[in-house]
């Protein structure tokens, strides 16, 4: 015989959610869950190409730069450089060209470490890559 019990809406919205948030069957995709109607948002996350991505550490007194080459990050996404893997202190950020390509000062020997973010418009931010300057 069936036995039937009472559950908690709430607990099924939150699996429902994790489930949405784990992107089970959506890879590269994060996903957002609205509870009054159920459904789920999900964004691409951006694409960031560290192969195409190189610092120029200019001799002094010229500023250092991290290159992107075409096809590095989406076109028009906003490239972040920080200073900690954290992700706290930002140091630049630039726009990619139409091709994908950019190039942004982070000033002169200022960082030996650096972790680079893009995101584009309705995207999830890229990974993190982490580019060294050889001072």
């Amino acid at each position: 015989m069936f036995q039937f019990k009472k559950i908690n809406l709430g607990i099924v919205v939150a699996i429902i959610g994790i489930i949405a948030l784990t992107g089970c069957g959506t890879a590269g995709k994060v996903g957002l869950i609205d509870a009054p109607e159920r459904t789920v948002t999900t964004f691409e996350t951006t694409s960031i190409d560290q192969n195409l991505i190189t610092v120029s550490s200019n001799v002094s007194p010229a500023n250092d730069l991290v290159i992107g080459a075409a096809g590095a990050v989406k076109a028009g996404a906003t490239v972040s450089v920080y200073a900690d893997p954290a992700l706290i202190t930002l140091v630049a950020s630039g726009t990619a060209a139409q091709n994908g390509s950019f190039q942004i000062d982070i000033g002169d020997d200022l960082l030996y470490d650096m972790y680079i973010v893009a995101t584009a418009s309705n995207s999830a931010p890229s990974a993190t890559v982490q580019k060294l300057n050889n001072i």
